[in-house]
């Protein structure tokens, strides 16, 4: 799967699976390699299962969270991450875009403005969400996004 090639990957963690079915980390790369192959169906049902026996994993809610953001279902999504705990990063930039794809803007805006913003990855993240919404865009204050190089 590192090496770019996910269906392989794919029936490897499916042997996997075969031999431990409760494997819960070949569970989670299965239902990844799912959702890096577009079959986000699939995906969500095997990041459903993974998360039954892992509810904590931040990782997976906010995979989950962001396949139901790619179906429309972003008030499901946002109340699957309103569960978890604020300030990590990965989750807050999923909250801020569930929170824009429900048409909150200013919660967008303050969980956006609270993700660390000397991170380059961060940063384009944060640009991304403000600026790709399918239900509207949000009014950019650069100020915002990057902290001034010293």
């Amino acid at each position: 799967k590192r090496m770019g090639d996910a269906e392989p990957a794919l029936a490897d963690f499916e042997v996997a699976l075969g031999n431990d079915p409760e494997h819960a980390n070949a569970r989670f790369e299965h239902a990844a390699t799912l959702l890096d192959l577009g079959r986000l169906t699939e995906a969500e049902t095997g990041f459903r299962a993974y998360l039954e026996s892992v509810p904590d994993d931040a990782d997976a809610v906010v995979n989950l969270a962001r396949i139901l953001l790619r179906v429309g279902q972003s008030a499901a999504a946002r109340d699957l991450l309103d569960v978890q705990a604020p300030g990590l990063d990965t989750v807050d930039l999923a909250r801020a875009e569930a929170a824009r794809d429900c048409g909150d803007i200013d919660t967008a805006l303050a969980l956006l403005s609270g993700v660390e913003a000397g991170n380059p990855d961060m940063a384009a993240a944060r640009l991304k969400i403000a600026t790709q919404g399918p239900t509207g865009r949000i009014t950019l204050d650069p100020a915002q996004f990057f902290t001034p190089r010293r």
